[in-house]
């Protein structure tokens, strides 16, 4: 199974980043975009040289313009994962099965529903916690309307993430299903997921910089770029069928 690059846009996040960094390393060809951090990340990413490509931004300008800078250099999947997250051993070797098995996936990544229902998040706060559940089985599904972006695998198609106003600075949500539905009307093909939560998730730490900074999260403004361009916002108001594959 040929190497796979994995992509992770960091940003204020070296107290978890460099655990995920360690377990990548051992899987995958690793390319960190850091998005202008201001908390030591520079400098330990730099001191890394050549055990990782590193690409770092002067300053925040948004998600989609980071990972697409780090996509347009890789060729075949790539694999994202936030950095905020840590890595599961094994993950992308298990993720590229299910889609080398289904030519119609897209997108395969990791989520609960049940758990995102009840936290907001389809991650764990408690390192114990998730080494016990990613430990149980999971299943495969087909249909659930998001891209992967915090932790997936994705077929490399030369798509890039929107990169215009309100894209193109720091802010959260809506590129992610930007792709996806980019994804399925061009390439009509699908998002599937597995039922474990990520391994560790220090929650949406995005969006607690940006209250530090006093900044918007521009989620108001990407709702309606998003809805602009495909007539609607939330995906519940477009269903799409789940079914176990």
């Amino acid at each position: 199974m040929e190497s796979t690059n994995a992509i992770i846009l960091s940003w204020n996040n070296l107290n978890v980043i460099k655990d995920t960094i360690r377990r990548l390393r051992r899987e995958a060809d690793v390319i960190v975009v850091d998005n202008g951090s201001t908390d030591g990340s520079k400098l330990y990413l730099a001191d890394l040289g050549d055990k990782i490509t590193y690409i770092q931004m002067g300053e925040n300008k948004g998600s989609s313009v980071a990972r697409n800078m780090a996509i347009s250099r890789v060729e075949g999947d790539f694999f994202l994962i936030d950095g905020d997250i840590k890595y599961v051993p094994g993950s992308i070797k298990y993720l590229k099965e299910i889609l080398e098995k289904y030519p119609e996936c897209g997108i395969i990544g990791v989520n609960d529903p049940q758990r995102v229902a009840l936290t907001g998040m389809n991650g764990t706060l408690n390192e114990d916690e998730a080494d016990l559940v990613a430990k149980k089985p999971d299943k495969v599904y087909k249909g659930f309307p998001m891209a992967w972006t915090q932790y997936g695998l994705f077929r490399n198609t030369g798509q890039k993430f929107p990169e215009e106003y309100p894209f193109d600075r720091a802010g959260m949500g809506w590129e992610d299903d930007f792709y996806y539905w980019q994804m399925k009307e061009e390439y009509n093909l699908e998002s599937y997921f597995i039922t474990k939560p990520l391994y560790y998730h220090d929650a949406h730490s995005g969006h607690r910089e940006l209250a530090k900074l006093k900044q918007s999260t521009l989620e108001e403004e990407r709702a309606k770029s998003f809805h602009d361009r495909f007539g609607f916002v939330n995906w519940r108001e477009k269903p799409q069928k789940i079914e176990i594959v």
